[in-house]
């Protein structure tokens, strides 16, 4: 065996050896009638499950709501959702996401599987009602009254016939080959 191999086998040897004694402290360390116990929180919630999505057209007496008015959902625990109307293509719309109640807050906070909810519109009553249900998409109509009046389509027709005479061309290639004579 070579100086150099029997350097490193000695100091191998020697690292095993440190490992073995602070094992051996470490271990003697202990009370040997029971290891440290930490207390452990095993309660963990679970995630939330997907909100009740409604959205739709919202007026008042015949004429669409403002932008900005207010648009809140109510069920058995009280106030559950807020939004506000907004205007697209000349409708206000609007557009809520009700949670599902945290089982885990004392107070009823979020929809639960069958509830009937109450929309406001601008601090009154709508006419509709909907129930919760997890993840559920409804296109909801919101009012109060009548219906605003529906738009009439104008269509307005124009032709204009524009005929252009044009010469076509077809380009032709002509492919010369060397005549190859032996």
């Amino acid at each position: 065996m070579t100086p150099r191999k029997s350097l490193h086998l000695l100091g191998l040897i020697g690292i095993l050896g440190l490992a073995v004694l602070f094992t051996t402290q470490t271990a003697l360390a202990w009370p040997a009638a029971s290891p440290p116990t930490v207390p452990v929180q095993a309660t963990i919630p679970p995630p939330p499950a997907l909100p009740a999505n409604f959205r739709g057209v919202v007026y008042v007496d015949g004429a669409y709501v403002p932008a900005g008015t207010e648009i809140s959902v109510e069920g058995e625990g009280g106030v559950y959702a807020r939004s506000e109307a907004f205007m697209r293509d000349g409708q206000s719309r609007y557009a809520v996401n009700v949670p599902e109640d945290n089982p885990f807050t004392p107070e009823r906070d979020g929809g639960s599987p069958g509830e009937v909810l109450k929309f406001w519109i601008g601090g009154q009553l709508a006419e509709q009602e909907s129930t919760w249900a997890v993840g559920k998409v409804e296109e909801l109509t919101l009012s109060i009254g009548e219906e605003p009046p529906t738009p009439t389509a104008t269509a307005t027709a124009t032709a204009t016939a524009t005929a252009t005479a044009t010469e076509v061309v077809t380009p032709v290639f002509k492919l010369y080959l060397p005549l190859i004579q032996k």
